[in-house]
C-alpha cells in the first residue's frame, strides 16, 4: 500500500498486488479523499510507483470505473490502455519496456 497524508489524515491510498513470479503489478484501487480531488495526488502517487518499479516488472495493470473519466484520462497519459472490459470497470494495462545498455 502507498498512501499520502495531510497532517494526521490519510488523504489518498493506492493498493497494489506484486506478482513476483509473473513479473507484474496489479492496482485494484487508487482512492483520493473528495476534498483533495483535482490536486494531482493520484498523479503523484502513481508517478512515485512507476519511478520505483522493481527491475523485473514487465507490466502494470489497474482497474478503473468506466464513469471515472478523469481517472481514465490520467491513466492514458501514463501509457495505460483498455485491456479488458469488466462490466462497470475497465482493466487497463501498461507494458514496461527495458532499455539494455
Amino acid at each position: 500500500m502507498y498512501y499520502s497524508k495531510s497532517e494526521s489524515n490519510i488523504i489518498a491510498l493506492m493498493v497494489i498486488y506484486h506478482n513476483v513470479e509473473k513479473h507484474f503489478i496489479y492496482i485494484p484501487y487508487i482512492c483520493v479523499h473528495p476534498d483533495c480531488w483535482g490536486c494531482g495526488i493520484s498523479r503523484q502517487i502513481l508517478s512515485y510507483l512507476m519511478l520505483h518499479l522493481p527491475a523485473h516488472i514487465n507490466e502494470v495493470y489497474l482497474e478503473v470505473r468506466k464513469d471515472n473519466e478523469r481517472g481514465i484520462h490520467l491513466y492514458e497519459k501514463f501509457g495505460f490502455y483498455e485491456f479488458e472490459d469488466r462490466g462497470v470497470k475497465h482493466l487497463m494495462k501498461k507494458e514496461i519496456y527495458k532499455i539494455n545498455v
